[in-house]
């Protein structure tokens, strides 16, 4: 228990100084693409402890990050592949918590956004 508590603090601590960097230097995509993983990677860890409402709230804010830079740099190659992973994660959230209008939403986002569910990465164009 003691492990996921450091964990929870250092991600806590982490994303606190990774968004304020967002924040203030916004056109960084690396910047704002790194907040989106750590809050990813906060929300599994929330999941796992049985966190579910702080879970989702953490990948909600992920994807609408992410939908946003999707929406704009449509050049990004990865942030499609990376959306999808967090929409499968709040998707698959959202089931455990019996939440079934929610997840259809969710599959309608991602489906609006042009994003599989399927979690592989896609291919790159012009590339392997």
């Amino acid at each position: 228990m003691e492990r996921f508590e450091d964990a929870e603090a250092f991600l806590r601590r982490a994303l606190d100084l990774q968004s304020s960097l967002a924040q203030r230097f916004p056109e960084v995509l690396a910047y704002r693409m790194q907040t989106t993983k750590l809050e990813y990677t906060l929300a599994r860890l929330l999941r796992e402890q049985g966190q579910l409402e702080s879970a989702r709230s953490l990948l909600e804010s992920s994807v609408v990050r992410l939908e946003e830079v999707v929406d704009v740099e449509t050049t990004a190659w990865p942030v499609g592949w990376i959306l999808s992973l967090h929409y499968s994660e709040l998707v698959e959230l959202l089931g455990e918590m019996n939440e079934l209008e929610a997840v259809i939403a969710v599959q309608r986002r991602a489906e609006e956004h042009g994003v599989e569910l399927s979690g592989r990465p896609p291919r790159r164009r012009g590339g392997r």
